[in-house]
Formats: C-alpha cells, sequence, structure tokens
C-alpha cells in the first residue's frame, strides 16, 4: 500500500510518495492520497498513480522512481531493474573503495614540510612555527547615513587613526607604531611589514634546505574584527 500526501499550495498540485507499506506479504498495490490542509483530513483512492505523480516506479521494489518526462526513461528503468531483479527488490547500498587506501589525515597532508618529513622518516625535526607578527588597529567611527537604493542604508563607516605591531623573531621581540600623524600611515606600515617578514621567514627556516618548506609568514590580527581587517585591503595596492 502507498500513501500519497499532497503538496504545495496553488496549481498545478504536487504529490510526493510518502509511504509505502507492505501488507500480508502482498505484492498487490492499493495506492491511497491522504489530503490535510491543517484542518480537514481526505483519503482517497487512486487509480493512476503514474498520472497523478507524473512518475513511474519500478515494478519489482515499488520505491525506485523515474519522471515519465526524462528522454532516458525506458535505458534508466532497464538498468535499475536488472538490478533489483539480482537483489530480490532490495535496495543493497555498496561503499566503493578506492584501489589504494588514502588515509584522511589532514594535519599532514596539508602541511608539505610535515609529510616530507614523515615520508623521509625524520619527523623529529618538524618544529612549530615561532617566529610571526602581530598587528591591532584602532578606528574611529563616522556616521554616514548613505542610502543605497529602497532597502539599503549605511549609518556609519570606519576610519583608521592608529596601528601597532609587534614582531617575535628569534633574537628578540620589538614592536613599531604608526598613526594619522604621519603621512599615508597604512602604507608606512604595510612598508614595514613586509620588511619584517624578510627576517621572519629567515628565522623559521629549516637549516637542511634540502627539506620541503613553507615560506608564509603569519601576520596575526590581535582584537581586530574582520571589519577592521578589511580596511587594509585597499592599501595592499604596492607593485612590490
Amino acid at each position: 500500500m502507498r500513501m500519497v500526501d499532497s503538496e504545495g499550495e496553488g496549481p498545478p498540485p504536487h504529490y510526493e510518495l510518502k509511504q509505502n507499506y507492505l501488507v500480508n506479504d502482498s505484492d498487490k498495490q492499493f495506492n491511497i492520497l491522504f489530503i490535510n490542509d491543517g484542518f480537514n483530513a481526505h483519503i482517497m483512492y487512486i487509480s493512476e498513480v503514474e498520472a497523478l505523480t507524473g512518475f513511474r516506479y519500478c515494478n519489482i521494489c515499488h520505491k525506485q522512481t523515474f519522471r515519465i518526462g526524462d528522454i532516458n526513461l525506458q535505458q534508466s528503468m532497464r538498468n535499475h531493474m536488472k538490478k533489483c531483479q539480482k537483489n530480490v527488490g532490495k535496495i543493497v547500498k555498496k561503499v566503493i573503495l578506492e584501489k589504494f587506501a588514502k588515509p584522511f589525515v589532514p594535519h599532514i597532508l596539508s602541511n608539505m614540510t610535515y609529510k616530507y618529513l614523515l615520508a623521509n622518516n625524520f619527523t623529529h625535526l618538524f618544529k612549530p612555527t615561532r617566529y610571526y607578527i602581530t598587528y591591532d588597529i584602532e578606528t574611529l567611527e563616522k556616521k554616514v547615513n548613505e542610502k543605497f537604493g529602497d532597502s539599503s542604508q549605511v549609518t556609519a563607516t570606519l576610519i583608521p587613526y592608529a596601528i601597532e605591531s609587534t614582531v617575535k623573531l628569534a633574537c628578540g621581540i620589538h614592536s613599531f607604531y604608526y598613526d594619522i600623524r604621519t603621512e599615508d600611515f597604512l602604507d608606512k606600515w604595510l612598508e614595514q611589514v613586509f620588511e619584517e617578514t624578510k627576517q621572519v621567514k629567515k628565522d623559521n627556516k629549516y637549516i637542511d634546505e634540502t627539506i620541503t618548506q613553507y615560506y608564509e609568514v603569519l601576520v596575526i590580527g590581535f582584537n581586530s574584527a574582520k571589519i577592521d581587517a578589511s580596511i587594509l585591503f585597499k592599501n595592499l595596492k604596492s607593485k612590490d
């Protein structure tokens, strides 16, 4: 027995198969339509399921559906029914494994240095990133109250007025600071940051040059929201 539920509002109505019951081990199909508008419920007998739902059902498992308007309907049904006959009408799900197993180890595969050391049995040489740069940008809120279209309005924008960075190197820790008293202070800060990264990169390098290494330098925003960091993007325009 199939129970089909009506869904959606307005023409054309849409029907989906909700329940499929096997009564007394009988293969005979008895189809009913269940309609519920929230207050009243109606159950009606369905004489032609395909005409009502727009789908053709497998004659063996009575669960797999095929859209009648599909140009590959006959081929899809033949392919499914061959498998369905072998499985005696049961849907069998199989996990197809790759020929060579690939372990899910993102902490290894995403780190080229650790992957190289593991492959060559040198994991004892692995070292974490010890040297980096941090920054903290300070902003003021400027009210603008600008409208964009009928439903969008910007009430305020953020204006940077100071930025400070701390650099951790093998030789020690030092800081530098810029604010609005310096002309184009964000550009000056970026120039110094890129200059500092040269030494940070050297300090993070492995002594053995044959080891595959990352050459990225971490510049970490300290106590800075994403909206603060976006202020710096427009200043990343130097060709250097």
